[in-house]
């Protein structure tokens, strides 16, 4: 600390929470919590789309007819936005909130 509570002329309890307040913003800051924290809050929202009675479960990518391919194209350029988190080795979980479907792709590694 480059100076004491004397020269500052605030209270214990004032430089108590401007610590931790600046403790609080650094820890966010940080790259490896901001990843974590952006992971989270997508599976957050995976879990919310599979709460809602409208989602639809359209399976293991890999096992779709050309039909699915057609409609996941027309899902694209229709806008949709897909976000993909990764379930495990080699599965990633593709949803998009917009068009309240969700599959699954799996690499095979």
């Amino acid at each position: 600390m480059p100076f004491e509570l004397k020269d500052t002329g605030e209270s214990y309890e004032q430089f108590l929470n401007r610590s931790r307040k600046q403790e609080r913003m650094a820890k966010e800051c940080l790259p490896e919590n901001r990843r974590i924290r952006r992971i989270w809050k997508m599976e957050n929202e995976l879990m919310d789309l599979m709460a809602d009675p409208d989602h639809e479960y359209l399976g293991y990518m890999n096992g779709w007819a050309d039909r699915e391919f057609d409609r996941f194209k027309a899902m694209l350029d229709a806008g949709h936005k897909f976000n993909t988190i990764s379930e495990g080795r080699g599965v990633k979980v593709r949803y998009s909130m917009t068009a309240k479907v969700s599959f699954r792709v799996d690499s095979g590694d």
